[in-house]
């Protein structure tokens, strides 16, 4: 009532126009083509349908992970539903680009969640947590956030990103109820996760080459915010760690693979069919997913051409 306050059907129409045409108009395409045009505007549109905001018009909202609590985001929006594992790779990138202040809370409210439920949530849905899809991506959207100058970090919210990337949970109860790094202990001892790890304590069960990729790129991000600290010994280990990508490169066929704890690849293999430890593609596609070391991966391809 208090957002319609006094609004009439027409008024609140044209309202909403105004608002959709502001927020669309920040990205103009050119040519003459109108159904590209929709398409463009229409995917566009459907990007800002999540994350969605929580708190009423007053800033209340109930605190996060079940808690009783009504917390106040003041003058900020508090969001929830972070489809991370989607929304990461280039939605948060563009809202930091056209949308940077609705941006900036959406990252503080992955922040206030880690702060009440003390642990940085890896794919938060219904204000609560999840081990929805894989990694820990809401590291890599803050990392990306603070570089870009959309937000700033206290030392305790540093400390929270540090402990998804080298802490789990010390209770079964927490790690099943979505806290921490899936299969963290494993990644930690090999520099990959092996497939005698079937990750089950998850919504997605195995995907280990998956896993290992994006976390590797996942502390590629931290290490930024490492740096930027000044913390080198974290920093060094987490740069070491964005090169785990190559253990799971197999160089006879020039592609990531399944490999068990004892160091082998499967045997039976295609690279172009559906495995179980890749998440939603096959090693092929997978193979690709080096994001901050390109340099190394055409590496890593050119010496297993020449064998």
């Amino acid at each position: 009532m208090a957002e319609a306050n006094n609004l009439d059907f027409n008024d609140a129409k044209a309202k909403l126009k105004n608002e959709w045409e502001d927020l669309l108009s920040k990205i103009k395409v050119e040519g003459s083509n109108e159904e590209d045009k929709v398409k463009f505007y229409t995917a566009m549109y459907h990007s800002f349908l999540h994350p969605r905001t929580f708190n009423d018009i007053d800033g209340s909202y109930v605190s996060f992970a079940g808690g009783k609590e009504i917390k106040n985001a003041g003058d900020n929006d508090y969001y929830v539903d972070f489809s991370m594992w989607d929304t990461y790779r280039a939605s948060h990138p563009l809202f930091n680009l056209i949308a940077p202040k609705a941006n900036a809370d959406m990252v503080n409210s992955l922040l206030l969640k880690a702060e009440q439920g003390e642990w940085l949530p890896i794919f938060p849905c219904w204000n609560s947590y999840t081990s929805a899809m894989i990694v820990d991506h809401a590291a890599t959207t803050i990392a990306d956030a603070y570089m870009k100058d959309i937000i700033d970090l206290s030392d305790d919210q540093y400390q929270l990103l540090l402990k998804n990337a080298f802490e789990t949970p010390s209770t079964f109860e927490e790690y099943a109820d979505g806290k921490g790094r899936r299969a963290l202990e494993s990644y930690l001892q090999y520099g990959y996760i092996p497939l005698e790890d079937e990750v089950k304590v998850s919504f997605h069960h195995n995907e280990q080459v998956s896993r290992t990729l994006e976390y590797a790129f996942d502390d590629f991000s931290v290490a930024q915010l490492a740096n930027n600290y000044g913390d080198k010994e974290k920093a060094d280990k987490l740069i070491s760690r964005a090169l785990n990508y190559k253990n799971v490169f197999s160089s006879e066929d020039s592609c990531v693979k399944g490999r068990y704890a004892d160091g082998s690849f499967v045997n039976e293999f295609d690279k172009f069919g559906k495995q179980s430890y890749i998440t939603e593609g096959t090693p092929y596609q997978y193979t690709w997913y080096v994001p901050h070391d390109i340099e190394g991966l055409m590496n890593l391809m050119a010496v297993s051409y020449t064998h």
